[in-house]
């Protein structure tokens, strides 16, 4: 508050004052009839002594926590996370070389202008099997 008492209150101060008395009714040091009859009061409060005399009997309010740090600013959360990403890399380096059905041969070959050579000697390949007979 400002330090002369009988300086005008503003709207924004009596309710900093109204959310103040409600957090010491949720800490248990107002009931709930004590509460509506502050409150009551600090709205209707026109100076800054006025308002003072109405939390004059509570603490002061405890200060707010501070944000924690981030959790990437951790070294060993940074070292699990490299882990990881190595181990998926390493795993989708592995799957796309081997089960991908030829994409990285027909990549390199693409890149490379290279073509598979044919080996004559092999026979083709047998005609797809007939539909079933119809009933």
């Amino acid at each position: 508050m400002a330090e002369n008492p009988a300086q005008r209150a503003s709207d924004a101060e009596r309710e900093e004052v109204a959310d103040r008395l409600r957090a010491a009714a949720a800490e248990g040091r107002l009931d709930p009839d004590e509460l509506d009859e502050r409150v009551g009061q600090v709205y209707a409060a026109r100076t800054h002594g006025e308002l003072a005399t109405l939390t004059d009997d509570l603490p002061a309010p405890a200060a707010a926590p501070s944000a924690p740090e981030p959790a990437w600013r951790n070294e060993h959360v940074r070292q699990r996370l490299a882990g990881f990403i190595i181990a998926n890399f390493v795993c989708n380096a592995v799957w796309l070389a081997t089960g991908t059905d030829g994409l990285v041969v027909a990549l390199v070959h693409a890149v490379f202008g290279a073509e598979e050579e044919r080996d004559e000697r092999r026979l083709p390949r047998p005609p797809a099997p007939p539909g079933l007979p119809r009933l």
